[in-house]
Parts: C-alpha cells; structure tokens; sequence
C-alpha cells in the first residue's frame, strides 16, 4: 500500500455521462463480443479524457462493456476528480479498465500525477471500489530501467501536502 494522499476519485457525473470515442479505424466482432479501435485513439466520459494508440473493449452478453484495454507509447488520461480540481494524469504503457470489480490496472512506466503527490511505478493498481492504491516495482536491479525508478516503486509528495 502507497504512503501519502489519497487515490484520485471522479467527479460524480462522470459515470453518468455517455463515452465518446474516436479512431482513425473500428471493428467489431458480435461473435467474440469485442471491438478494437487503431490510430490516435481518444475515449472521453465527463472529465475523463484517454489517449492512445490501440483500444480494445470487450461486453457482457447483456452488452454492457466489462473490459477496456488501451495501449499507447505510452496512453495519457487524465481527469478531474471534483468541480474546480485540478486534473489528476496518469499514463503507462498499457491501461485496463476491469468494470465489474471497479479496478483500474496501469502496467509498463506507469505514473499517477496529483497537485500533492506522483507515484512511478511498473504497475499501478487502483480500485475504485475500496478507494485504494497498489503499486509495485518489478524487482530488478534497474538495467534497462527508466533512471528514476530503476525497478522500484518511486513516491514524490510536493512540500505543500506536508503537515508542518
């Protein structure tokens, strides 16, 4: 578990809002019940904005979306988490939305940016349901590794969200 302020929540009507999604290609395939989007992908919900090269999703038999899997060099989203809050921005390689259990995976040189604080890691869970933050390094020795996390979970709290 992350020392420091707590995980970003959502504004409240963003769930509420419809997603919008563009792509420079789509396809869909009802037998897999799958759609797979290529070529600067953008998704938005409310305040949530996503960018990425790839983006797969994946419905229920009552289709609803259960999965979201979006690749980039690397995906950007950001959102805001209250009215008049600054944007909190994440990005990694690779980012999975799992609907059903409310879990948010970030996987490869994922970060989390906040105004208080920014957590590196290799991968970056957030459940959305428990309100909490995992993340977790990928225990080697840092060769071949960015320079700032060199294979471990990295914390940064701004001087502003220190109690004094």
């Amino acid at each position: 578990m992350l020392a420091g302020p707590p995980p970003t929540r959502a504004l409240p009507t963003d769930r509420e809002q419809a997603i919008e999604l563009q792509a420079d290609r789509g396809w869909l395939n009802e037998q897999t019940r799958s759609s797979r989007y290529e070529g600067h992908v953008v998704l938005t919900q409310g305040s949530l904005r996503l960018e990425g090269d790839r983006m797969e999703l994946y419905y229920t038999e009552d289709d609803r979306v259960r999965l979201v899997i979006m690749e980039g060099q690397p995906v950007r989203g950001r959102q805001q988490p209250s009215p008049g809050a600054a944007e909190h921005e994440a990005e990694a390689l690779r980012m999975e939305y799992h609907a059903a259990e409310g879990r948010i995976l970030l996987i490869g040189n994922a970060v989390i940016r906040r105004p208080q604080a920014t957590v590196q890691a290799d991968r970056i869970e957030y459940d959305t349901i428990k309100n909490t933050v995992v993340a977790q390094g990928n225990g080697s020795t840092g060769e071949g590794q960015e320079e700032t996390q060199n294979g471990r979970v990295k914390l940064t709290i701004q001087p502003d969200a220190i109690a004094r």
